[in-house]
């Protein structure tokens, strides 16, 4: 792209530009009746690598047939860098759930589907190493002590890198027309194990702490009918290691408890969570809907 061309990108979404919300790092706008522009809190030369490397993983994506909006190309607008992708008209998969829940077989079979479509694929994108991710995360807890190397050693005997992986695929970043369905928010991608994947989608599921599923399905039943169906339709697709699986769950409860007893503070869930992980190494596993879910 040549710079003219460049600046009068830029340009053109000054003018057409209108915000529609913010979340976390960065804020979301909306561009003319096509485009999306995402743009971020950060500093600019602090997002231009994670920019260059979330458009590469959508070119790829998009190349291989998988359900991503289209990328358009980065941006910067009232000094904040960022990029557009193809705007999608469609409703965000937890709401429509939250609406109508009397669906919940139907759009959990879809979800499923759409996760075990992007492990069977085998698509071939840049991407981190999310096993040097989760070690990084064990090595740095500040709590938990009593079980740090243990939770270490778990680790060390799950890590493997057979595919790539959202690591954040949840009914919020997933957008659908009818029953056409679109992945978003590829920031945290990367190679890894699919068990992983599917563990940490379980983790947020049942979990309040995030706006995914859990306050969107706000009792039990809802969320553990939701969950259920979802890897009961993923296992039709493809195998599912439940040992592995209990075992990423344990590793992300880990994770979770520690960020958020540093942040937050003692509160009932994170004493669930710490019973999982205690239970766990004195060889109690148990049910992980009794850990996860916090009534």
């Amino acid at each position: 792209m040549t710079k003219e061309k460049d600046n009068e990108d830029s340009k053109q979404t000054n003018i057409a530009l209108k915000q529609t919300g913010e979340w976390e790092g960065f804020e979301v706008f909306s561009y003319s009746q096509s485009h999306v522009a995402q743009l971020y809190k950060d500093p600019k030369n602090a997002v231009l690598p994670r920019i260059a490397a979330e458009i590469k993983i959508l070119e790829q994506l998009h190349a291989a047939g998988y359900p991503v909006p289209k990328p358009s190309h980065p941006i910067e607008l009232n000094g904040r860098a960022g990029f557009l992708v193809e705007k999608i008209d469609g409703d965000i998969l937890a709401v429509s759930i939250r609406n109508a829940p009397e669906h919940i077989n139907v759009y959990s079979r879809e979800f499923a589907q759409l996760h075990a479509r992007l492990h069977q694929s085998r698509i071939v994108c840049e991407g981190g190493d999310e096993n040097v991710r989760i070690a990084q995360r064990l090595e740095a807890l500040r709590t938990l002590p009593d079980h740090k190397q243990s939770l270490i050693a778990l680790g060390n005997n799950l890590y493997t890198t057979t595919c790539f992986c959202h690591f954040d695929f949840g009914p919020y970043h997933v957008l659908h027309r009818g029953h056409d369905y679109y992945v978003i928010d590829w920031g945290n991608a990367g190679y890894g194990d699919p068990m992983a994947d599917v563990a940490r989608t379980v983790f947020w599921l049942c979990s309040d702490y995030v706006p995914g599923i859990g306050p969107y399905l706000v009792t039990r039943t809802e969320k553990e009918a939701f969950v259920t169906a979802y890897l009961q339709a993923y296992q039709r697709q493809l195998p599912l290691d439940a040992q592995r699986f209990y075992r990423w769950l344990v590793i992300f409860a880990a994770i979770e408890y520690d960020t958020e007893l540093q942040d937050e503070g003692p509160a009932d869930d994170l004493d669930l969570l710490y019973a999982m992980i205690t239970n766990f190494f004195e060889g109690k596993q148990g049910d992980y809907f009794q850990y996860l879910i916090c009534d």
